[in-house]
């Protein structure tokens, strides 16, 4: 059953098609995306702070 639904010959079609019209609308995707978006600066905010706690750390 996994198989037959999930073959390789099947989705190989679905796939390619939703990569070109990804590829066309980028911009509109990434706006739409929000939690990639808040995962994204969630991440940024990660890395500044972690960056602000080894500069302090390394001063002492």
């Amino acid at each position: 059953m996994v198989n037959t639904l999930y073959a390789k010959t099947s989705l190989d079609q679905v796939y390619l098609e939703t990569i070109a019209q990804l590829q066309q609308s980028i911009t509109a995707h990434r706006t739409q995306n929000f939690t990639g978006v808040l995962l994204q600066y969630q991440t940024m905010t990660a890395t500044k702070f972690m960056s602000k706690w080894i500069e302090e750390k390394n001063r002492g």
